[in-house]
């Protein structure tokens, strides 16, 4: 966790790190915005798949050791496409495309989230919710829905629907 944190808030505080060019004096002219793929968080609590906090966290008096592998296994890297609002994330656990839309109504910062979740590549969920962004934190609220199946059982098709919360560190949304 601390490596995770660590990685996100250097990220965020050297932008240039990740692909983001430093913050430049305004042109006299207004340019149109440019959109460009890079770097965007580090999710330290994933919504993808919401065992972690359904399952791992409730067996942590019995086997402490679970969900802390578990946590490692679902901490995620996020960049952003080059294509306003979608994104692509990866974990141990999993990897994602991810879609976010502003929301309409509610305060600026808030969107509607949906996306699609594998595991090796292989498609087994989706997950929709909200995120609220603000400043260098994003608090997302979703469902995920996924199956058991696998490369190597692919008819495995046991049905889980989980709410569950991220929290992710990374580049201010400008």
């Amino acid at each position: 966790m601390l490596v995770a944190t660590a990685l996100a808030l250097i990220l965020a505080a050297e932008p240039e790190i990740a692909g983001v060019p430093p913050a430049a004096s305004p042109p006299a002219t207004p340019a149109p915005a440019t959109w460009s793929a890079g770097f965007d968080r580090v999710d330290l609590i994933s919504e993808e798949i919401g065992t972690l906090l359904n399952y791992d966290v409730l067996e942590l008096p019995l086997y402490p050791l679970k969900p802390v592998v578990r946590f490692v296994e679902q901490v995620k890297v996020v960049f952003r496409l080059p294509w306003k609002g979608l994104y692509v994330g990866g974990s141990i656990e999993s990897q994602s495309l991810l879609g976010e839309m502003p929301t309409p109504i509610g305060p600026k910062g808030l969107f509607f989230t949906g996306g699609l979740v594998t595991r090796l590549l292989f498609p087994r969920g989706a997950i929709a919710g909200v995120a609220y962004r603000t400043g260098l934190f994003r608090f997302g609220l979703s469902v995920s829905a996924f199956t058991s199946g696998s490369w190597s059982a692919p008819g495995s098709f046991q049905l889980t629907v989980f709410p569950s919360l991220g929290l992710g560190i990374g580049i201010p949304a400008s």
